[in-house]
């Protein structure tokens, strides 16, 4: 069916741009968590026992996943009933696909089955152990697509405010504040406490190896 100018502005503004703003939180988040935890510090108390929660991070790995298949679907999948497409967003039934969208970066090409193979069911085809979901990667692949989108698209079919919004989004690295120095050598302080856990890396959530010290041992993470 059919949408209107001022329904596609209202739709890209409430739940195209959550998809977008959700993508480069979660990118920001994992960013965030890979840096403290290879700054080799000391988890203190209950306030930095969020840097060791494995099911947490597991969760934003799935959650950005589930988000960016959202987007992917969104720019390249095909036309189906109720479901909304780039394409509604221009001239003529195919002025997206047809026109100015790049094509589709290599590490977008298995979000579909990597999500339905390693997240949305269990299936044999989950690999042990899980391979590593490259988010910065993502990230910086479908950037130039929302861009390409927003400068593009009907001048009346998205508001000024998605437009601005992604702007700011896709200028602006996902990278949330580092630890501050001061912050760094009160945790260093505490190294020798009997009741404070160590780590170096977090195996999933960076680039170089590592181990996560806990006790008592989590299972080993499915993402």
């Amino acid at each position: 069916m059919p949408r209107t100018a001022s329904e596609l502005r209202t739709f890209a503004d409430d739940h195209l741009l959550y998809e977008i703003d959700m993508a480069a939180a979660l990118t920001a988040r994992l960013r965030r968590y890979r840096a403290h935890l290879a700054d080799g510090v000391a988890i203190v108390g209950d306030d930095h026992r969020e840097l060791l929660d494995l099911a947490g991070r597991n969760a934003d790995i799935e959650a950005l996943a589930m988000h960016v298949r959202v987007l992917v679907a969104f720019f390249y999948g095909a036309r189906q009933a109720d479901s909304a497409t780039a394409n509604d967003y221009f001239e003529g039934r195919n002025g997206w696909s047809s026109g100015p969208r790049p094509q589709k970066p290599r590490s977008l090409e298995r979000i579909n089955p990597r999500v339905g193979e390693e997240i949305a069911h269990l299936s044999y085809r989950r690999t042990n152990p899980a391979k590593h979901w490259d988010y910065e990667q993502i990230w910086r692949d479908i950037v130039p697509i929302i861009r390409v989108f927003a400068d593009n698209a009907s001048s009346d079919r998205l508001s000024a405010r998605f437009r601005e919004r992604v702007q700011s989004i896709t200028t602006t690295e996902p990278l949330a504040d580092p630890l501050t120095i001061g912050r760094r050598a009160a945790l260093a302080a505490t190294l020798a406490a009997p009741e404070t856990t160590f780590f170096t890396t977090a195996t999933q959530y960076a680039d170089a190896g590592g181990t996560v010290v806990l006790n008592p041992q989590p299972s080993t993470p499915d993402t």
